[in-house]
């Protein structure tokens, strides 16, 4: 549902900054405020209750200016008249922030088979025995998804990558019960990526902004292009 919280949130967001929601019963959808900034939502899709997290710009679950790039960016679905959701390239590295900042475990966040679903090749099966320290992985030989996410310092390096092409650092979330786990080094010096010289570095603006990522998805022989919904 993370793709429903964004698109909620350019309308909702008022209504979030409220201190508490209360719950109509009569209501299609449903907020419990919990105070200290968490609120719980509920929607009815098919006759049921469907529990999601409601996030927006300045909410600090991811950084503002990323937030507000993601639905600005959004994309329609598909074959679905008034739905929207992430373009690939938000989605993928939104989840990978999710995995490694919010989680404690990258494994245990379950957004592996997700992320490598929008990559070409093969899907590699992950271990949940992994933690930090990658035990318990059991990667298939090759693939760009055993090559961009295949370690843990491998999805460090492109999340750092992504964030410090754009500016974005980690950032606190306010609601209480979100994890922050890590923040990641080098962020705020804007620490170059890795084989990028200073003259690439230097430059500004977003088209600078996806050749630095690209440069960063090149050793793993794929382009941004190449992130996509599969099957979409």
């Amino acid at each position: 549902f993370f793709f429903l919280s964004l698109s909620l949130s350019i309308s909702l967001t008022p209504w979030m900054r409220a201190a508490r929601f209360k719950k109509k019963a009569t209501d299609p959808s449903s907020m419990v405020g919990h105070g200290g900034g968490r609120v719980a939502s509920l929607v009815r899709v098919g006759g049921r209750n469907v529990g999601f997290d409601l996030r927006f710009p300045g909410d600090g679950y991811y950084p503002q200016e990323w937030a507000k790039r993601m639905l600005r960016d959004r994309e329609p679905i598909p074959g679905l008249t008034g739905g929207w959701r992430l373009r690939a390239e938000d989605h993928f590295f939104a989840l990978l922030y999710h995995a490694l900042v919010h989680k404690p475990d990258y494994a245990a966040a379950g957004k592996h088979q997700v992320l490598c679903a929008m990559l070409p090749g093969p899907v590699p099966s992950l271990g949940h025995a992994d933690s930090q320290g990658g035990k318990g992985e059991h990667q298939k030989p090759g693939g760009a998804c055993a090559r961009l996410l295949g370690s843990p310092r491998a999805r460090e390096t492109l999340l750092e990558c992504y964030l410090a092409a754009h500016g974005f650092c980690p950032t606190q979330p306010s609601d209480p019960s979100a994890g922050f786990f890590q923040k990641l080094p080098g962020c705020e010096a804007r620490r170059v990526p890795v084989a990028l010289d200073e003259a690439q570095w230097a430059c500004s603006g977003e088209d600078c902004e996806r050749d630095i990522v690209s440069h960063c998805l090149a050793p793993a022989g794929i382009s941004l292009s190449d992130i996509a919904h599969r099957g979409a």
